[in-house]
């Protein structure tokens, strides 16, 4: 089989696609047969695993396409439950479908397993190129041992909770729906050894720029800022699990980069808050305010939810903005809202714009600040954000039920939500839920006792 078509990868401060270096669009095309690109296609569309038969074909695709480019090992990439990433390797020519798909390994705690959303790319070392698989680590009995499991059961929990909620607001259907994050860190250059040759400014600019060209090699969405003495790296919008898998391989890349350039590259906190948002598989924005009445329903209500979220966990207080708190207010009084150019009835006209806001908790008109997230606070957001949209879901059923019309309905469950957050004393954090919120990671599915034990 030839060797796939590689485009080189336009320069730009954001860094996407053509990605050489990443098994992802036209290198799946030529690597696996149609039928097993159709499949793969559906089970990362689906949230689901691989098959046994298409994992073979998966398999010996990856050994090819990696083998052309020179790489001779693989390493199952594993987000650790102390924060850092692990590699689990073996060589290449060994890999099988089996590996793929929870394959036990003695020098693994457990059996690794290829998440197949997350792209298989290749990382080039001093000692070689090596493909590289984002992977999920669980014991013998399906207990997660890393934080990317827990993660992948929240999003399937805040999905069925969300797609239930829109069969309920008559919305076209959707399979799935799915948590978006962009995260943003500072990052610092400092001088590693004396370069007498070029500038420190130079220096970084150059060091910027190549660490952009790699990023965008295996085909990572994220955006590299200069600013001065303190620079900034911003993972953009993409699903919870793909973002946190960004974050880290922009690091990595970083980090190796500035060394070749006599830097190392060390964080300094964020720029600004990390922003939580919920999209459908069709890239419907379920928390950005609408152009039709319908939409502002529908935003309305799960802008609700965060609300209702935040107030049942007394989470630190959501700074809501003037507009949407007016709107809110307004609905918990059974009041029209009266806005600055015309009156906004909930539903029934577009709500106004609202701007982004640095805040470490707000809206920011199609999402929420929510301060600082990793993998474990994603998954707590999409937790109590599933029970937040199974509640309101219950009760907007109840109120249609008892022959209440949709938009009075959707009304009466964002009053409810309203008049909760203002009760609330919203002085807990996200990491507060993981010690008293064994019931609900139970019931959503997504940790055991003994899962929560290990992560508290």
């Amino acid at each position: 089989m030839s060797e796939p078509h590689t485009a080189r990868a336009h320069h730009s401060r954001v860094c996407v696609a053509p990605a050489p270096y990443a098994f992802v669009g036209s290198a799946q095309r030529e690597w696996l047969t149609p039928a097993g690109h159709a499949l793969l296609q559906a089970a990362i569309a689906d949230g689901r695993g691989l098959e046994p038969s298409l994992a073979d074909e998966v398999a010996r695709a990856l050994r090819g396409w990696a083998g052309s480019r020179g790489a001779t090992r693989v390493a199952f990439r594993v987000q650790t439950l102390a924060g850092g990433i692990a590699h689990y390797g073996m060589e290449l020519k060994w890999l099988t479908g089996a590996d793929l798909v929870g394959g036990l390994r003695t020098d693994a705690p457990g059996g690794l397993t290829w998440d197949p959303a997350a792209p298989a790319h290749i990382r080039v070392e001093a000692s070689g190129a090596v493909l590289c698989l984002p992977s999920v680590l669980a014991s013998g009995l399906g207990e997660a041992l890393d934080e990317r499991l827990p993660l992948l059961r929240s999003t399937d929990a805040l999905s069925g909770a969300a797609v239930r909620a829109l069969e309920l607001l008559s919305e076209d259907a959707t399979h799935r729906a799915l948590s978006t994050v962009a995260l943003t860190r500072g990052f610092a250059f400092r001088d590693a050894e004396l370069v007498a040759l070029r500038t420190f400014e130079d220096r970084s600019r150059a060091c910027l720029s190549a660490a952009e060209r790699e990023l965008a090699r295996i085909g990572v969405r994220a955006r590299l800022r200069f600013a001065g003495d303190r620079h900034e790296l911003t993972v953009l919008p993409s699903p919870a699990v793909a973002a946190t898998d960004a974050l880290g391989l922009a690091w990595d890349a970083l980090r190796d980069t500035a060394r070749r350039y006599g830097l190392s590259a060390d964080e300094v906190g964020q720029t600004r808050p990390d922003v939580w948002s919920l999209m459908t598989a069709e890239g419907g924005n379920l928390l950005a305010p609408g152009v039709t009445s319908h939409a502002n329903l529908r935003f309305l209500f799960f802008a609700a939810a965060v609300v209702r979220a935040f107030a049942a966990h007394d989470l630190r207080a959501l700074d809501l903005g003037h507009e949407l708190t007016a709107i809110l207010a307004a609905i918990a009084r059974g009041e029209l809202f009266a806005g600055s150019d015309a009156e906004l009835v909930a539903g029934a006209e577009p709500l106004p714009f609202v701007p982004g806001r640095e805040t470490a908790a707000g809206f920011t008109g199609a999402g929420f600040a929510l301060g600082r997230l990793d993998a474990l606070t994603m998954t707590i957001v999409n937790t109590v954000m599933a029970e937040a949209i199974a509640t309101q879901t219950r009760m907007l059923r109840g109120w249609l039920q008892v022959g209440e019309d949709l938009e009075p309905a959707v009304r009466e469950v964002v009053a409810d939500a309203y008049r909760r957050h203002q009760a609330a004393a919203g002085d807990r954090t996200l990491r507060d839920v993981l010690v008293t919120g064994e019931r609900l990671f139970a019931e959503q599915g997504v940790m055991s006792a003994r899962e929560l034990a290990a992560r508290s």
